[in-house]
């Protein structure tokens, strides 16, 4: 699990944030986005299937696309964490982002994105809800990124 300087905050000119990015094999139980969010308190966080996750580039990317959208008044979403699920999963509609890369009962493994959350706070929720943290599920080559790279740059073109 990488510690990521992240994306600047668009609420606070010139300073960066902290992105962390984890992965974790496992099903969630439910009411895990309820205790998430409590646990998260002000800050972002966003829980996705890892099926809808391409590697770290691409999480990159979602959120630094979702901080400019933010930072010019262009968010589709009332959220950043649901503008990251909007990048990320590449459309514009929530209902289908959610489709796409919600957790639900056939989940198989999770990435969590914490902005500006303590590392290994993070990594302690996730292991108190019974997910096994995977070091390097994400480190993927490029090439297998490119396509999920492209439809976060897409979604820009088509605001």
């Amino acid at each position: 699990m990488k510690e990521d300087p992240g994306p600047k905050d668009p609420s606070s000119e010139g300073v960066s944030t902290r992105l962390t990015i984890l992965s974790a094999a496992g099903t969630p139980k439910d009411g895990i986005l309820e205790r998430l969010s409590e646990f998260a308190g002000p800050r972002t966080v966003q829980i996705m299937d890892s099926g809808a996750i391409s590697g770290r580039r691409h999480v990159i990317s979602g959120v630094e696309h979702a901080f400019r959208a933010c930072e010019q008044g262009r968010m589709t979403s009332r959220t950043l964490g649901g503008e990251i699920l909007l990048y990320l999963t590449g459309v514009r509609q929530i209902s289908k982002a959610l489709e796409l890369g919600g957790i639900g009962p056939r989940t198989t493994g999770i990435v969590v994105i914490g902005i500006d959350l303590e590392e290994k706070g993070l990594k302690a929720f996730i292991d108190s809800e019974g997910f096994q943290l995977e070091d390097g599920a994400l480190d993927v080559p490029l090439e297998d990124e490119m396509e999920a790279l492209e439809r976060v740059a897409f979604l820009d073109l088509d605001k």
